[in-house]
């Protein structure tokens, strides 16, 4: 193990507890939004249910595989294997940027079907949910593409590595919370 690495584990308290309070907020909008789901669905007037695209359950798939490969990078980057590091990081920004572009197939998926925000509050409730949800992968994103490129660029330390660490605990947080939102659409129809 490399010297730079030896007194790394886990994210120091600061970055950790950033990430937390970040999710906790971000779990409590969703929250939020899932409760006005449940209740606009008791609600029948102009409710119709929208059957769900089925690019959905290969999203679903590609972000749970991609929190596996940013677990194998974090790993490796603990114990200071940097070119797997780098490589398991790379798939998972690859992975992730595939994620986006099916929820966004997975949009026009559902207006070919007829279903649009305007004329349906179910329809609305999945372009909403996803379209926040992507909102905020797209910053867990960026930032994974950020490291990644950091990492291929230079031969030297790793730096923020504390910063690293953290954004693939939010990345496994926003699979999380898509598997969640997943799961609540497949069920209120």
């Amino acid at each position: 193990m490399d010297a730079e690495f030896e007194h790394f584990r886990k994210p120091s308290g600061l970055y950790l507890m950033g990430m937390l309070g970040t999710g906790l907020a971000i779990f409590a909008f969703f929250a939020a939004l899932v409760v006005a789901f449940f209740w606009r669905a008791q609600t029948p007037d102009y409710w119709t249910p929208v059957e769900l695209p089925s690019l959905l359950w290969v999203s679903s798939a590609v972000i749970v595989i991609s929190s596996v490969t940013a677990e194998f990078a974090r790993r490796y980057l603990i114990r200071g294997l940097k070119t797997k590091y780098r490589r398991w990081l790379g798939i998972t920004a690859v992975l992730g940027t595939l994620f986006l572009v099916l929820q966004v197939a997975s949009w026009k998926q559902l207006a070919n079907a007829g279903a649009f925000v305007v004329e349906n509050p179910h329809a609305s409730f999945y372009y909403i949910f996803t379209g926040l949800h992507g909102c905020h992968l797209v910053l867990g994103l960026a930032a994974l593409i950020l490291f990644t490129i950091r990492a291929w660029r230079t031969d030297g330390p790793i730096k923020r590595r504390e910063w690293i660490a953290s954004t693939i605990y939010y990345w496994h947080f926003m699979g999380a919370l898509w598997i969640g939102l997943f799961v609540v659409l497949l069920v209120v129809r």
